[in-house]
């Protein structure tokens, strides 16, 4: 009997999971998660990313290309658990689809490959989840595949990721030979069978395994004994400690974040991912477990926000996600925190300062979906009906209204111009761009002031093409599509002072505004910071102040030199002077733009590049080649380590000098060697 999705929630909140699925690309994630689906009933058979069948991959994007775009939610029900399951990408142009999942999850499953280990992208996902201080299980995938080593992939995740990793497992042979794991808990040895893996058989440990897994269960114990004085005692008087002391102990420790339980398997090959699911059970929290504190604003001050799971207290939930449905238009995913929400209801959208109404709720099988009637504390969902609500707005019942810090996301590092093939063609572009920036924060667009075309920025040369794909075939827009261009920012390399002064005559009355602003440069990826009267007068009415601000931000999106945005810089009101009834808003914006301007030109100002990081995974026949080429493109070669089989290279190099690398590489490596670029960090442009 196959389970219908989204059907299945009806459970109480301590019977609930929201987990994630986070990994590097090419780990085995979204294969892992079509299992969970399969071996629960939701699915009669594997949905493989290989040949395009994966349910979770939907897009049809995804399927071509067999990568995953978009986070992708599901449901299903284990051990009577309902499980709310969100499969996120794992390419680093789509690390803000990250982001945003984890920002409202419980749980989280890091998957791993057996040979290649800790990756850059993988080491990526894992801060992000840090950040948000959700507790993890580890699951190392491939065990079947050569060059497998589960003990090495644990002592770099202990030595990279978290000390705290715990296996609870031990898998019996590798690569071919892999058989099946060792529950190190029960001292049984599981293997799996029939066609899909369905069938698990377990058997009294061989003479042969007994002795190392008893050990290996010892020191189980050991790491539990440090942590718990109750395991500890036991441990000493030499007591046998059952199964649900250690598993009651791990889940404890699991959730306060202290250790990460690791488990292994074959995802492909159906082997051992049953006991996975078993520890998202076991070891990740219900919803009302989960951290109950979270920083938000009221009335325009910092605060804690309690999210205490509780569906009688007033709503509170978030959205974290817009997506331009084929079917209802415009969906909304939302966590609901606290109180209950129903078709119908009236909600207020706290940053748009608008009312909302819940048209209706639906529960998520990627690109399917099942109505209900309301979702309660913990549930997550998508609604329809929210016109003014956008990614990391915050939905409330009734006042007073609190509102969550709002999600951040890295700014785009690449662009390439648009050119429409006609009018008709401009009215589709100009409609589906502004549909895909309300998708996806991580995307912005400008006009070129020359051309008047539109500039599409985002974090890659993947992220451009899947952009530029989408309107073609989403929105049916004809256009030339430019090549990639690096998304450059300005910055000051002095301190400086700017100063304007506005007195004027404007349409008929006196207009007066004297400001001076002291500028400094900033700290790495500050942004630009407006520090109010640091060391000025205390006296400047707040209006006036939002003024200047408005007025500091709005001339920082194009510096002195080239025009490019200014980042990291911090502005000061030095000295101000106002006048009642001559001085207004509109003056004091006025005069901030002409300080700025006037303190940007005075500071020194020099232009920034993006500088990506490179890990290169290759046979170390080809090292020489690729150290030298990346030491050719002005690259700082950080390291270069030992991996199963080959040489792993991390190289820092301008984005400039990387477009078309991937297929420079493969003529270097005659296609053997692997390539990850993630963005690292604004530097000074070379030719300052």
């Amino acid at each position: 009997m196959v389970n219908s999705p989204g059907t299945v929630l009806n459970t109480p909140h301590r019977d609930r999971r929201n987990i994630g699925i986070i990994a590097h690309i090419d780990a085995g994630k979204t294969t892992v998660s079509e299992r969970f689906l399969l071996y629960a009933g939701v699915t009669r058979e594997p949905g493989e990313v290989h040949d395009g069948r994966a349910q979770l991959d939907w897009m049809d994007l995804e399927r071509e290309r067999g990568i995953t775009i978009t986070s992708a939610a599901t449901t299903f029900t284990w051990r009577e658990t309902g499980v709310t399951l969100i499969d996120t990408p794992g390419h680093v142009d789509f690390t803000a689809e990250v982001e945003r999942s984890l920002r409202v999850l419980d749980g989280a499953i890091g998957v791993f490959c057996a040979v290649a280990g800790v990756q850059s992208q993988s080491e990526s996902v894992w801060r992000q989840a840090d950040k948000f201080r959700i507790p993890r299980l580890v699951y190392i995938n491939k065990i079947d595949r050569d060059g497998a080593d589960f003990y090495s992939v644990i002592d770099e995740i202990a030595s990279r990721l978290h000390p705290g990793i715990l296996p609870l497992q031990m898998p019996v042979g590798s690569g071919k030979e892999f058989r099946g794991v060792v529950d190190l808990i029960s001292q049984r040895f599981f293997v799996w069978e029939g066609e899909f893996g369905e069938d698990i058989r377990s058997s009294e440990l061989s003479s042969e395994y007994k002795r190392k897994a008893f050990e290996k269960r010892r020191n189980l114990i050991e790491r539990l004994a440090d942590h718990d004085d109750g395991v500890a005692e036991s441990f000493l008087a030499d007591e046998e400690i059952g199964q649900e002391v250690l598993t009651s102990v791990i889940r404890r420790l699991t959730i306060e974040g202290r250790l990460v339980p690791a488990f292994c398997g074959s995802a492909l090959k159906n082997m051992a991912v049953q006991p996975l699911i078993d520890g998202i059970i076991d070891f990740l929290p219900s919803p009302e477990e989960s951290v109950t504190e979270q920083a938000g604003m009221k009335n325009g001050e910092p605060i804690s926000v309690n999210v205490a799971c509780d569906p009688e207290k007033t709503l509170l939930a978030f959205v974290f996600k817009v997506q331009q449905d084929k079917f209802l238009d415009r969906l909304a995913y939302i966590r609901v925190y606290s109180g209950s929400l129903h078709t119908g209801d009236v909600v207020t959208a706290v940053s748009a300062g608008k009312q909302e109404k819940i048209l209706r709720i639906v529960r998520m099988h990627a690109d399917r979906r099942s109505n209900l009637k309301a979702a309660t504390a913990g549930d997550i969902v998508a609604v329809s009906g929210l016109k003014y609500s956008v990614t990391g707005e915050t939905l409330c019942g009734a006042e007073p209204c609190v509102q969550f810090e709002p999600l951040r996301f890295a700014s785009p590092v690449a662009s390439v111009v648009i050119e429409p093939a006609g009018k008709i063609d401009e009215d589709r572009l100009r409609h589906g761009v502004s549909r895909l920036c309300e998708e996806d924060p991580s995307v912005t667009i400008s006009e070129d002031e020359e051309s008047g075309n539109l500039v599409l920025q985002g974090m890659g040369e993947l992220h451009l093409d899947v952009l530029y794909q989408r309107l073609v075939r989403e929105y049916g827009v004809k256009a030339r599509v430019g090549q990639p261009q690096v998304a450059y920012r300005e910055s000051v390399s002095e301190s400086a002072c700017g100063e304007a002064l506005i007195d004027r005559e404007h349409m008929g009355s006196r207009q007066y505004a004297h400001l001076r602003l002291a500028i400094f440069p900033g700290e790495r990826d500050s942004g630009v910071v407006l520090l109010r009267q640091a060391n000025g007068p205390k006296h400047l009415p707040e209006p006036l102040i939002q003024a200047v601000e408005e007025g500091v931000r709005s001339t920082a999106e194009a510096g002195p030199l080239s025009g490019y945005p200014v980042m990291d810089i911090r502005v000061e009101i030095a000295d101000a002077d106002y006048r009642e009834g001559v001085s207004d808003e509109i003056a004091f914006r006025i005069a901030a733009a002409m300080a700025l301007k006037n303190g940007l030109a005075q500071a020194k100002p020099i232009v920034l590049e993006p500088v990506m990081r490179l890990e290169i995974v290759t046979p170390e026949e080809y090292l020489g080649a690729i150290v030298s080429n990346a030491a050719k493109k002005t690259g700082r070669i950080e390291s270069v380590e030992d991996r199963q089989g080959g040489k792993v290279v991390q190289a820092y190099v301008p984005l400039r000098l990387l477009f078309g690398y991937s297929s420079e590489l493969r003529s270097i490596s005659q296609g053997r060697a692997g390539l990850t670029i993630q963005f690292s960090r604004y530097e000074r442009f070379a030719g300052n």
